[in-house]
């Protein structure tokens, strides 16, 4: 009887990838209806400890998106009374845009998130 070990730990899962690039995709949505982005972080947080090797980056990057994406939204919203804020509304858009693409960009290529604690793109 053969009694290798397999560590399935640091191996990413196909499933958990999936939930991952569906992540990325309800996070461009909520452009649309901005409460997908709760449903969003509420998935990646529930799946984050099934994610191993280069998706625990990707889990990662996704959490702290919403987080950061919620300050900027936040304080982009208080400065719509001196109408500054629309444009930052609008930079703060084309930010989600860009970080999005470029995180699903790299999940599909199965690689991993190079700076995911950075509060710019990627």
């Amino acid at each position: 009887m053969d009694n290798t070990v397999i560590d399935n730990a640091a191996t990413p899962s196909a499933s958990t990838h999936k939930i991952l690039q569906i992540v990325y995709i309800i996070y461009l949505l909520s452009l649309l209806f901005p409460f997908l982005a709760i449903v969003g972080v509420v998935f990646t947080y529930v799946f984050r400890n099934d994610a191993a090797g280069y998706l625990e980056s990707h889990a990662q990057y996704l959490i702290r998106s919403f987080w950061i994406g919620l300050l900027y939204f936040i304080i982009a919203g208080l400065l719509c009374f001196i109408l500054i804020g629309f444009i930052l509304l609008f930079v703060l858009g084309v930010w989600w845009i860009i970080r999005m693409a470029s995180g699903l960009r790299a999940l599909l290529s199965k690689k991993p998130i190079q700076r995911p604690l950075t509060w710019w793109l990627i």
